[in-house]
């Protein structure tokens, strides 16, 4: 998965190369097009071998998870929204833009799913340990994507439960996020997440919380495509980070 992951990166260096060098840039959606079958293929392997799979531990199995929304969601913003156009623009500044925009997506991508699965599987480790030029508030970005992504995975799993949705446990999953990664978010972002909140707290019946906990989750999940964007917006001020 590692190696994959990696080698997607790489492809992107070429993309990296042909902006710097003012080159034809539509020659670029051929890599594109490689890397859209590339995260294909790897959503396909961690859905056969770590979601299905019985020996696959709970840590494990949350980080391919999330990988696989990740690079869902972002082939489908960079692929298919921002790249479906430039073979219709006849100005190079557009088609510069919408290059640029989905390198920036993708290595962003790529990097907070290898941040996800090595720290899945050693908790020690940090972004600077990986990827030594991230600036902070990217860490930051990355930090913040996977709490919100483990705070949307235990509200579902509350929702799951044959019992009844328990009050106590979404509660105690709120206290903590707001103990350690509330303070990432914006302003904005801050009084919204408080709004689905205080409506969970305040459900009169399991009705109600079912309704307002659903709700919350898809609230999360756009919160998670939206924190995702601000990190590439970071990241495409830094320098590549793996030399071809």
């Amino acid at each position: 998965m590692l190696l994959h992951l990696y080698r997607m990166l790489r492809y992107l260096n070429l993309v990296s190369a042909l902006l710097t060098k003012d080159s034809p840039l539509r020659h670029s959606l051929v890599i594109f097009s490689l890397l859209h079958g590339e995260m294909s293929a790897l959503s396909q392997f961690l859905k056969s071998h770590f979601l299905r799979g019985t020996q696959t531990g709970q840590s494990l199995s949350n980080a391919a998870e999330l990988i696989v929304y990740s690079l869902r969601m972002e082939a489908l913003r960079a692929l298919e929204r921002e790249l479906s156009s430039v073979s219709r623009e006849r100005e190079a500044p557009p088609i510069y833009a919408k290059i640029e925009n989905s390198c920036g997506l993708l290595r962003n991508c790529y990097q907070n799913c290898i941040l996800t699965l090595s720290q899945a599987l050693d908790k020690s480790v940090e972004a600077k340990m990986i990827f030594p030029s991230m600036v902070a508030q990217l860490q930051e970005a990355q930090k913040l994507l996977q709490e919100l992504w483990v705070l949307r995975q235990a509200i579902k799993d509350v929702l799951e439960l044959k019992a009844g949705i328990d009050l106590n446990m979404i509660m105690d999953r709120l206290t903590r996020f707001r103990e350690s990664s509330l303070r990432y978010l914006k302003y904005a972002d801050w009084v919204d997440f408080e709004q689905f909140a205080d409506a969970i707290v305040t459900a009169t019946n399991q009705n109600e919380l079912r309704t307002h906990s659903l709700e919350f989750v898809g609230y999360l999940e756009t919160l998670i495509q939206e924190v995702s964007k601000r990190g590439a917006v970071q990241a495409s001020a830094t320098e590549p980070l793996l030399k071809l």
